[in-house]
């Protein structure tokens, strides 16, 4: 007990040189292994465990800070990395669940609404006849048109362009325009779409309403052969234009009717025509589609060339020269 004591007083005295306080902790730890001195081995040893100890605890300190991190969604550290990583994966899965929904619908269309888009184009009774023409006889200039129903570009004109000539042309009598319905884009059998919307076109020209009809098919096609101008939506597009839903329908199984839609798609295969749109003024063929402003120039120098009181000869003449 006496180097106790001694120890003791000379801490709290302030005196002791930091050689004194080793030698007393050594003292001390000589009294923890039974009163006998360690010797420099031992006390390497010692040392060295105690290092080892030491950086193992700060090692499972510094694991289970990063765990922490990770669980709360701190930032910095491979947990933030993994969560961040976490949270794109679930929003890119997100957007190509919408995204593929979008698509669906947008194939769907009106199919799934139900609901019918309203051209709203109405030619006066001046210009347009109950059948396929739009103005007068005696025009100096005729502009044929072949069109499938189910053709997207024959839509984009008839719905567009064609308004711009009936106001330009058609309506101060230079121009006459005469549609002609053909099957050409359809899978065939009893149910080919085109050769039923050509069919219905028929159909609408016996009830007066072929314009109406012809417009109101145009804006609501819904892709090709996909279902589109099935024949009971087909019905419904002719009732929002106005026609008799139950007299059309009864229509579409018409022989005559049917077989008006053959011959005319005979004739224009016939002709040479493959795709739609296909036009002519006189024997001069109109590939795809035109601008009405690239289509006035043409009328306008076939009007200038027409003989007084004659209108342009009907193509299926002489052969004809091609605009691409």
């Amino acid at each position: 007990m006496p180097a106790a004591t001694g120890h003791r007083s000379r801490y709290r005295g302030g005196n002791a040189s930091s050689f004194d306080l080793r030698q007393n902790v050594g003292a001390f730890q000589d009294q923890a292994h039974g009163g006998t001195p360690l010797s420099g081995k031992q006390q390497s040893t010692q040392t060295s465990r105690r290092e080892r100890r030491a950086a193992e605890r700060k090692e499972r300190f510094e694991l289970a800070r990063e765990e922490r991190r990770a669980r709360s969604g701190g930032s910095g550290g491979s947990g933030a990395s993994l969560l961040t990583t976490r949270n794109v994966t679930i929003m890119a899965v997100i957007a190509g669940v919408l995204i593929v929904a979008v698509v669906a619908i947008g194939q769907l269309g009106n199919k799934v609404s139900g609901t019918f888009q309203n051209p709203g184009i109405n030619y006066p009774a001046s210009v347009a006849g109950s059948d396929r023409t739009l103005g007068s006889s005696d025009a100096p200039v005729t502009l044929e048109v072949y069109e499938d129903f189910q053709c997207p570009v024959c839509a984009r004109y008839s719905l567009t362009e064609e308004p711009i000539l009936v106001s330009q042309y058609v309506t101060p009598g230079t121009l006459r325009i005469v549609h002609h319905d053909i099957a050409i884009l359809g899978r065939g059998g009893a149910d080919d779409e085109s050769q039923l919307a050509a069919t219905g076109a028929a159909c609408a020209v016996g009830q007066g309403k072929y314009w109406d009809y012809a417009h109101w098919v145009y804006m609501n096609q819904d892709g090709e052969n996909q279902g589109g101008f099935r024949r009971e939506r087909l019905t419904a597009i002719a009732e929002a234009a106005g026609l008799d839903g139950t007299a059309f329908n009864a229509c579409l199984d018409s022989p005559s009717a049917i077989q008006e839609v053959t011959d005319v798609t005979d004739q224009a295969v016939g002709m040479g025509i493959n795709q739609t749109p296909t036009m002519y003024i006189g024997d001069q063929q109109i590939v795809g589609l035109k601008s009405a402003q690239e289509l006035g120039a043409l009328i306008e120098a076939a009007a200038a060339s027409a003989p007084p009181g004659g209108a342009s000869a009907a193509p299926g003449g002489a052969s004809p020269s091609t605009v691409p």
